[in-house]
């Protein structure tokens, strides 16, 4: 899973989605959650891997949020919502699937 920062464009989907499928982190889908992207990856990864990928989008700069990144290194694991909340009234919905 990652949280994603930058806007909802055209431009900055587009970047993402290669920035991604260059990664070969497997299969996964990015959501459009009204103001940014998140990705969720169809399978789990080892905890080498992850950490890995995590570092590898934190390289992502100006697109990855590191705050999030550096919370979910502390905690462990990765936790993002699928759902509509009290702040973030729109439900993320699948704009890509990648290979």
């Amino acid at each position: 899973m990652m949280d994603f920062k930058c806007g909802v464009t055209a431009a900055n989907l587009a970047l993402l989605t290669n920035l991604l499928k260059d990664q070969r982190f497997g299969r996964g889908c990015l959501l459009e959650s009204g103001r940014s992207y998140h990705y969720y990856g169809f399978q789990l990864l080892p905890e080498d891997l992850w950490r890995t990928f995590l570092g590898t989008c934190l390289l992502m700069t100006g697109f990855a949020d590191d705050r999030y990144i550096g919370h979910q290194l502390v905690d462990g694991y990765c936790v993002l919502r699928l759902s509509p909340g009290d702040l973030r009234t729109k439900l993320p919905h699948v704009i890509v699937e990648l290979p």
